[in-house]
């Protein structure tokens, strides 16, 4: 490996986890993550793992932005929309969409309030709640197998250096240094 400055090495270290994540037998995923970059169609971007378009079938598995959402729907027991997208920090435009997506899997589902129906209430299904188990268990195996080279001191560390960059890099998106480039 070349010299590289922290930039180069974050991409190079996205780049390794995602080729881990694609590998063969990982469990669930082998083969259908869509890596690359394109339009917000899963066509050659983001995380498609099988299903939808830009995968290679089988089951589609939740983003890293749906899996927060489902983090919320799974501490409540429902939740109305526009609380959600609060919570997410999202438009009500960009939830409707992803809802739209967990609901089409069966993952989540929306009913109307009884007393105002301008009101959707939002609740995680079955089929949501176990996706959520089989991604946490993923999760934690790729997690411990990833960290099996780090001592804890190193891990500590590792975290540390993490957050000083993601919170540098938060104020310079938030004094819009980076929108300028």
């Amino acid at each position: 490996m070349n010299k590289m400055d922290v930039l180069d090495s974050l991409h190079y270290l996205a780049r390794l986890s995602r080729r881990f994540y694609s590998r063969e037998g990982y469990s669930g995923r082998s083969g259908n993550y869509s890596e690359g970059h394109g339009d917000r169609h899963g066509r050659g971007h983001g995380r498609n793992y099988g299903g939808g378009r830009g995968g290679r079938g089988g089951h589609r598995h939740a983003s890293h932005s749906e899996m927060k959402l489902l983090n919320i729907l799974k501490a409540e027991d429902a939740i109305n929309a526009r609380d959600l997208a609060e919570r997410l920090d999202i438009r009500p435009s960009s939830l409707s969409e992803a809802l739209d997506r967990l609901e089409k899997r069966g993952v989540i589902e929306r009913s109307r309030d009884e007393k105002d129906s301008r009101v959707y209430w939002i609740k995680l299904t079955e089929s949501g709640r176990n996706e959520m188990e089989n991604h946490f268990e993923e999760h934690n195996k790729a997690r411990l197998e990833i960290e099996e080279c780090l001592t804890e001191e190193e891990k500590k560390t590792f975290l540390l250096i993490c957050e000083k960059l993601s919170t540098h890099l938060i104020s310079l998106t938030s004094n819009s240094t980076l929108g300028e480039m």
